[in-house]
């Protein structure tokens, strides 16, 4: 048997930057009726007063004649005067009108682009789950992500409306109660806002870094397709020394998570069950706590450690993390032991994801909660912009529509064939694992192929496939296994 060591080189893509605030100017204010000084509205009164005088104190007919027709004129200029005073103030408001137009739109096709760069970027980044075959055959995309990534353990459900950075409409200094400004501006302007405030079509991605008790509510073939979507793309984007996977499932429901046996991510190079790495699958949370009493004890004094102050805050992201998935559905979901109460699930890397059946069924403290309805998922993210550990801004419910379709992935398109159970019994003077299949009243599974010697050292990064297919396995030294599989035993 030998083992194939893949090689990570430097990432080639990356999150995009967080999107700079963007402000909308004010919309103008209403025009003043009136305009002009006062000189000019003194001219009419002038013209009268003059006629007015004329026709009472010059004491002849032709001086009458002629003052009342200044009179007659001054009335006439008054009145023209007003007209286009009142026809200047809405030139100035039409005007005025037609460049704020021009502005949003212009506002509007630079806002469109960056929506469209932000979608091509994400879909690079968080490909559907039929792309995922193209990662695993591509060196620079296998396992890109690092700990120190933005995107780190943020895995696709969907696609979706994604909150993005909501522009803000400036407020006007010079407006008032008294000169208010244009309503039909200030709605196009709001218009504008609300409609960049979300992105729509982008993919949505759930934050699992460190991130606690997840919980995933909804019916069971629903859930386990959200489930079954997250393993599989953080299998394919995070290495196995990066993120652990565990796994506690009951007896009776073995047959639903066969495939994640093959996941390299779920051997404990630390552990042997007979010849093989141990694999961190137990029937409860329970005995499960028991399989990693040391992997958990090791966390929780580390951030005892760092909470005392004798390590920098920020070292907790440079330590691996474990993602735990409870299958619970239909009972309520009970805690992950822990040695240190006092030290939180966050704090220790571990992030715990629970199937449900009913949001009455949650833990007491919940960090995200993925609600599933058919072919829609609601994602909230319940901790807060402040949160430990975040590492994005918390958003409000958003809704995915095509999570647990396409974008969610049905059962993985390929597997390796199932082999008939093991009825040997352990080899003499070899106790079995502590974590042992046969603890849950099942027989225990043969090691998958390529597994390692037991006295031989181990890479996290040398295992099966990251991706749970059903159908045939490709033969071994083809192609299609080569472009799948880091472990490939020799003939």
């Amino acid at each position: 048997m030998t083992l194939r060591i893949v090689h990570r080189p430097a990432r080639s893509t990356r999150p995009p930057e967080p999107a700079r605030p963007r402000t909308v100017e004010a919309p103008p204010n209403l025009p003043e009726g009136k305009t002009g000084n006062a000189a000019t509205a003194l001219l009419p009164m002038a013209g009268v007063m003059g006629s007015v005088i004329m026709m009472t104190v010059v004491r002849n007919s032709r001086f009458a004649v002629l003052g009342a027709v200044v009179l007659v004129l001054a009335l006439v200029a008054a009145v023209a005067l007003f007209l286009s005073q009142r026809g200047k103030a809405q030139r100035t408001r039409r005007t005025q009108r037609e460049r704020y137009l021009e502005y949003l739109e212009e506002l509007r096709e630079e806002l469109g682009a960056a929506e469209r760069r932000l979608r091509d970027a994400e879909r690079e980044l968080n490909p559907p789950p039929d792309a995922l075959y193209d990662l695993v055959g591509d060196p620079a995309r296998l396992w890109e992500r690092r700990r120190r990534d933005a995107d780190f353990l943020r895995v696709r459900v969907g696609l979706g409306d994604v909150p993005v950075q909501e522009p803000v409409v400036q407020q006007s200094g010079a407006g008032g109660v008294l000169t208010p400004p244009d309503p039909f501006m200030l709605n196009e302007a709001r218009a504008l806002q609300r409609r960049f405030a979300t992105a729509a079509d982008v993919p949505l991605t759930v934050p699992l870094d460190r991130a606690g008790n997840v919980s995933v509510v909804g019916d069971r073939e629903d859930v386990l397709r959200v489930a079954r979507a997250l393993l599989v793309q953080t299998a394919v984007t995070h290495a196995p020394d990066d993120v652990a996977l565990a796994l506690a499932v009951p007896g009776e429901r073995l047959a639903d998570w066969e495939w994640a046996k093959w996941l390299p991510h779920v051997l404990d190079p630390q552990a042997y069950d007979g010849p093989v790495a141990a694999r961190r699958i137990a029937p409860d949370l329970g005995q499960l706590a028991g399989l990693l009493r040391h992997e958990l004890g090791r966390r929780s004094g580390y951030a005892a450690e760092v909470r005392r102050g004798l390590a920098d805050r920020s070292a907790l992201r440079l330590a691996g993390r474990l993602l735990v998935v409870v299958d619970a559905h239909g009972e309520p979901a009970a805690e992950l032991p822990r040695p240190d109460a006092a030290v939180g699930l966050p704090d220790m890397g571990v992030t715990v994801v629970h199937l449900l059946r009913e949001q009455v069924h949650e833990p007491d403290e919940v960090s995200v909660r993925l609600t599933v309805r058919g072919e829609q998922v609601v994602v909230e993210d319940l901790r807060g912009s402040a949160a430990a550990g975040a590492s994005a801004p918390a958003t409000a419910a958003t809704a995915a529509t095509g999570a647990t379709g396409g974008a969610a992935g049905g059962t993985p398109s390929r597997s390796p064939p199932p082999r008939a159970p093991s009825t040997r019994s352990p080899r003499p003077g070899r106790r079995a694992s502590p974590g042992c299949w046969p603890r849950c009243g099942c027989r225990r599974s043969p090691p998958p192929r390529g597994a390692p010697s037991p006295g031989r050292s181990t890479s996290p990064r040398s295992s099966a496939s990251p991706i749970p297919p059903d159908s045939t396995w490709p033969p071994c030294g083809s192609p299609a296994a080569n472009a799948t599989s880091s472990v490939c035993p020799s003939a």
